[in-house]
């Protein structure tokens, strides 16, 4: 593959493009700033927030052994809210600056193999969809394992590439790219559990490289004793990691416990357009487009074998153990997979630079893709500005409460947000923890004690002293609807449903008012 001169330095031409790239750049992340003042806290940033309030020692304790997060993240938050705040746009702001940094390395490593120009097309490719935007500002450890995983595709990029140039390089030079390479991947195993997938599939990637260009022994032998290296550090963590796979044997609470190919379809237009816009009536066409594109791009790179282990062997590997690890402990979600974009976006900037821009096909080609990209983020970020599940909720359920009304609770991270957004005549009422009751099938399988409120705890239907008023019951999320029908049955003819607050992201609350004294 011939990479074009036009990266060259000194070259006029190409200075003004890549000024215009990375401009182009810095303005979709500039973009996302207004977005981190909007309250849109769900349950997991709430979380979040309340993990990280804990000290050093509970978090690498009792947390490290119960919760299904590593700690790391959740100590960079914790050193984060004690340096700025512990405010909600502060939080999403960390968030983004992980994402900052990551971009440089997205950008190094499309660098190593072609140059600047193509760096700066794979920060814009990698700033461009809507799965990236959301997650950038999401108060969970996405942004800090995809910092992670850049960092060490990019010290792997620069490994292959000095590889593919001289065999014969020393162990000082090898060094040089394997630590960073082995500790970023211990870094992001300790932030995210289903970086091991990323792991594998990297290691995949290397042998792929070995066996094509026949690398010899001692290729092998250095990724094999890094390897060795890597799975001792991560040891703890794989102790800590099967302690709570354990517990966790029909599924985590949160995603279906067996594999279904609807959620794999799902996936598939999460990651490439966004959760925000998966259920449009044209979404397939729009996923066909930029499937079309990164098939195309494959076939462009499939000569360079440090190429093709980056940017087609490690992305369709991480794909493919993904939708295995799912068959035995369901993980099959978007943001398990937003790490595939970064070697997606070091494809798209390495074949970038070798197109024949006089051509009408790249310039039709390039414009709707970046069409498809720009139009998923652009209705991401209005519905993002809309779309307020828990502060809306909030705000009308304080509007509607009567004297009397109690707010219960049917999970306890739902008190960490009721205890961040009840404010004014919502923070008044009564409080309670909504527990297993007669009939229920409660399904939370949160294994960390969350104390959010301190709430005492209640079962229904016992109802107990509430007044003239009633009861709204705080639920999230379609897993809870066992839990929904559950206490509906349990209380008939002692409650009915008089009103039911709905708002995005499946957030509900029901209001439950006395008919009659048990």
């Amino acid at each position: 593959m011939a990479v074009e001169s036009s990266h060259q330095p000194g070259n006029g031409k190409s200075t003004l493009i890549f000024s215009a790239l990375i401009t182009a750049a810095i303005l979709l992340l500039l973009l996302r700033l207004p977005m981190t003042q909007i309250p849109a806290l769900w349950i997991d940033e709430a979380f979040s927030l309340y993990h990280a309030r804990l000290s050093l020692a509970q978090l690498w304790g009792e947390g490290w052994r119960l919760e299904s997060s590593p700690p790391l993240y959740y100590t960079a938050l914790w050193a984060w809210i004690r340096i700025a705040t512990d405010s909600e746009p502060s939080s999403r702001l960390f968030s983004l600056l992980l994402t900052a940094i990551a971009a440089i390395f997205v950008f190094r490593g499309a660098r190593i193999f072609a140059g600047r120009t193509a760096g700066a097309v794979a920060v814009l490719a990698w700033f461009l969809p809507a799965l990236g935007l959301e997650f950038s500002m999401e108060i969970r450890p996405y942004a800090l394992q995809q910092c992670w995983i850049a960092i060490a595709i990019s010290s792997f990029a620069g490994l292959l590439s000095v590889w593919t140039r001289d065999r014969s390089i020393g162990s000082v030079v090898a060094l040089r790219y394997l630590s960073p390479l082995v500790l970023a991947c211990t870094a992001a195993f300790y932030t995210h559990t289903t970086s091991a997938v990323f792991i594998c599939s990297l290691a995949v990637a290397a042998l792929y490289f070995g066996w094509a260009t026949r690398a010899g022994v001692r290729y092998f032998l250095v990724f094999a004793a890094s390897g060795f290296v890597l799975a001792i550090l991560c040891l703890p963590q794989i102790i800590a990691a099967s302690g709570v796979l354990a517990t966790n044997r029909s599924g985590l609470a949160w995603i279906p416990s067996s594999f279904d190919p609807v959620a794999l379809s799902r996936l598939v237009r999460e990651v490439t357009l966004g959760s925000h816009y998966w259920g449009i009536k044209f979404a397939w066409p729009m996923v066909a487009v930029i499937g079309a594109a990164l098939a195309y791009a494959m076939w462009r790179v499939r000569r360079q074998a440090h190429m093709v282990a980056i940017c087609i062997v490690m992305p369709l590997t991480g794909a493919l153990l993904l939708v295995l690890a799912a068959l035995i402990q369901p993980i099959l979600l978007s943001r398990t997979a937003l790490w595939l974009w970064i070697p997606f976006a070091t494809l798209f900037g390495c074949v970038a630079v070798t197109l024949d821009w006089r051509r009408l096909m790249p310039k039709f080609g390039v414009a709707a893709l970046a069409g498809v990209f720009l139009f998923t983020s652009l209705d991401y970020l209005g519905g993002r500005a809309e779309q307020r599940p828990w502060s809306n909720t909030m705000v009308d359920i304080s509007k509607r409460a009567l004297p009397g009304d109690r707010i219960l609770v049917i999970d306890p991270e739902v008190a960490c947000v009721l205890d961040h957004y009840a404010q004014g005549p919502l923070h008044d009422l009564p409080r309670l923890r909504l527990e297993v009751g007669p009939n229920q099938r409660y399904r939370s399988r949160q294994r960390l004690n969350i104390v959010c409120n301190n709430l005492p705890e209640i079962e229904l239907p016992a109802v107990g002293s509430g007044g003239s008023g009633g009861d709204w019951i705080l639920t999230d999320g379609p897993w809870q609807r066992a839990d929904m029908t559950a206490i509906l049955a349990s209380t008939r003819g002692i409650l009915k449903v008089t009103d039911i607050v709905k708002g995005a992201g499946q957030v509900q609350a029901t209001r439950m008012v006395r008919v009659t004294e048990p």
